[in-house]
């Protein structure tokens, strides 16, 4: 927000500038590039910094320090909110994730709901919790929606089918698996060979995607599991 405001007083003297020299008319291209070019550097150079205090959060995160990394998220919010647009919903997203990989569902929620809707890690958390108080619906619903701005996510398709598979519902599942090929193509193997395994009868196995999985708590091995330190 404020690098807009500083970006726009410099188009602004820019217009006044040419103005006075020149005509008012003659001004306004220059004004807007000025305008474009200042935000978009300035916007760059705000984005490296931001992010990285945030790997410096995620850092904390992953060494079991969940409590610390959460608070250097909200520093991070906190400082740089006023700056630049989407900041505080891109770090409550991130937070979001965090609580819901501490299963702290109640706190997880508010926060992944604020997320944008192309952030698709924390709508696919969103979809799980819905989906692990089995209200199914709801998260098709949130899938559906995710799906449509982010397709190319094989992960995101393998998701919401494991969700059917393990409620049994196959077909489904399949249904879904296919979707996401029509999109991918062969970008995912993983999302395919799971294709094949439901199409004989056999299990989803979701190990391929590595971590990225893992932070959706289905499949979550015993080591995995964060404790807040209090």
């Amino acid at each position: 927000m404020i690098l807009l405001v500083i970006s726009t007083f410099l188009s602004f003297i820019t217009l006044i500038f040419f103005w006075l020299t020149l005509d008012l008319v003659t001004g306004i291209l220059p004004a807007l590039l000025i305008l474009c070019i200042s935000y978009l550097i300035f916007t760059r150079r705000w984005t490296a910094k931001i992010q990285k205090c945030i790997e410096s959060a995620i850092a904390e995160i992953q060494k079991g320090r969940a409590g610390s990394g959460i608070e250097l998220l909200r520093i991070v919010k906190k400082r740089y909110a006023l700056w630049q647009f989407s900041v505080a919903r891109t770090i409550d997203s991130q937070i979001g994730i965090v609580y819901f990989m501490l299963k702290d569902f109640k706190k997880a929620k508010p926060l992944l709901e604020k997320s944008f809707i192309k952030q698709w890690n924390a709508r696919v958390a969103l979809a799980l919790i819905a989906f692990l108080k089995k209200e199914y619906k709801k998260m098709d619903e949130i899938f559906e929606k995710t799906a449509k701005y982010s397709p190319k996510q094989g992960l995101l398709w393998s998701t919401w089918a494991y969700c059917h598979w393990k409620i049994g519902n196959s077909e489904k599942a399949i249904n879904i698996l296919a979707r996401g090929q029509e999109k991918l193509g062969n970008l995912d193997k993983y999302l395919n060979i799971n294709l094949t395994n439901l199409k004989n009868n056999k299990k989803m196995k979701m190990s391929g995607y590595g971590q990225e999985w893992l932070q959706f708590q289905l499949e979550q091995p015993q080591a995995m599991k964060v404790k807040i330190k209090r």
